[in-house]
């Protein structure tokens, strides 16, 4: 098949591969397969039914896909999950490879299923998380050295490059747990420049700031910001609001 043996356990795992003795689990040291059953799944894979094609500008192989576009192990089963149920069709099996890698699809066809993945995925660019949570890139980034952001492992391929990305659920966690910028002037009913003194005034510390960059910004715990002022109007506010930055200048 071309590819590793921890891969082919993988396949094994996920019940897209079919091992000679199902009993003994896919961790078994002696992993054996029946070559009847390793052809039933290449056939899956359109696998022969393919003429062969050199790899072009209008076709890719299964393999330079695992190497420059889906790394790792869930993206892999992605696409092998999307090529046996027809989401994606092989369109050619490329001569100088073997097997799985082989494989050749259409571009525009896997470009166009590419970018859905991720879309599902909910894996956004820095530029489009930066604008999700209404501040500029370089806030993004004080974000993710103060420890409140994390970079998804996955790396989005845009522009002919892998560029990091971010999950949107990992940006609505920082909107639930933090306030910082506009945030904090609307749940405090003081101005955006005074709100964060203030509130270190009373007690609540940053968990996060000053960062300099057109303007200043601390981050502060919503569950914070509620012990030091402990007003009503504020957890109303908290509550209901979500996370701004102050308009640059």
């Amino acid at each position: 098949m071309r590819i590793s043996p921890p891969r082919i356990r993988l396949l094994v795992k996920e019940g897209l591969l079919r091992p000679a003795y199902p009993g003994r689990g896919h961790l078994s040291k002696h992993l054996t397969l029946y070559g009847k059953d390793i052809n039933t799944f290449l056939a899956q894979l359109s696998h022969d039914e393919c003429h062969q094609y050199a790899e072009s500008t209008d076709l890719i192989s299964v393999w330079r896909i695992g190497k420059q576009w889906l790394r790792g192990d869930e993206n892999f089963l992605h696409l092998i999950t999307a090529l046996t149920r027809g989401e994606l069709k092989a369109a050619g099996r490329d001569p100088n490879q073997f097997g799985i890698r082989a494989l050749l699809l259409h571009r525009l066809e896997f470009r166009a299923w590419f970018d859905h993945l991720h879309a599902e995925q909910e894996l956004m660019s820095i530029p489009d998380a930066a604008r999700f949570l209404h501040i500029d890139d370089c806030t993004i980034y004080h974000f993710v050295q103060a420890g409140l952001l994390a970079l998804d492992e996955h790396r989005l391929y845009r522009f002919g490059k892998h560029i990091p990305g971010l999950r949107r659920a990992t940006l609505v966690d920082l909107q639930r747990q933090y306030l910082w910028g506009e945030g904090l002037a609307q749940a405090t009913g003081i101005d955006r420049l005074h709100a964060a003194a203030n509130l270190i005034h009373q007690g609540a510390k940053p968990v996060a700031g000053p960062w300099i960059h057109k303007h200043c910004c601390y981050v502060f715990r919503k569950e914070d910001i509620l012990n030091a002022t402990a007003g009503p109007r504020l957890e109303t506010s908290v509550s209901g609001t979500t996370a701004e930055a102050p308009p640059t200048a």
